[in-house]
């Protein structure tokens, strides 16, 4: 399995459902937390209980101006998303994502 190809993966229960660049997606028996121990997800960064991204594929973040503002928002590119480009992500996680997210100079910072 390409990771190099996976956007973003999403959680539900003992499933992992893998979303590729091209639309395609694909379901597996594992929990998000054992599909990310494994080798090809080690890299992607949780930005919810139930979604983790692939930072390579992340465009853009767009910062709450403070936590009770409200969750961020994580762009992906080319991202056939239901609802929007973007995954949300929770409140109790933005310092931790964020400070993951500041090692990829490729991604810009955006406030609301």
């Amino acid at each position: 399995m390409e990771s190099t190809l996976v956007t973003h993966l999403s959680g539900w229960g003992n499933y992992t459902r893998i979303h590729y660049a091209d639309g395609k997606e694909k379901v597996v028996c594992l929990t998000l937390k054992r599909a990310l121990d494994k080798t090809p997800f080690s890299h992607f960064i949780r930005i919810h209980r139930k979604t983790a991204v692939n930072p390579f594929y992340v465009t853009r973040i767009r910062w709450p101006a403070n936590v009770q503002a409200g969750s961020a928002r994580c762009f992906i590119k080319g991202s056939a998303l239901p609802g929007g480009q973007y995954l949300t992500v929770s409140r109790r996680r933005i310092a931790v994502v964020r400070r993951q997210f500041d090692q990829y100079q490729h991604i810009t910072d955006g406030h609301s």
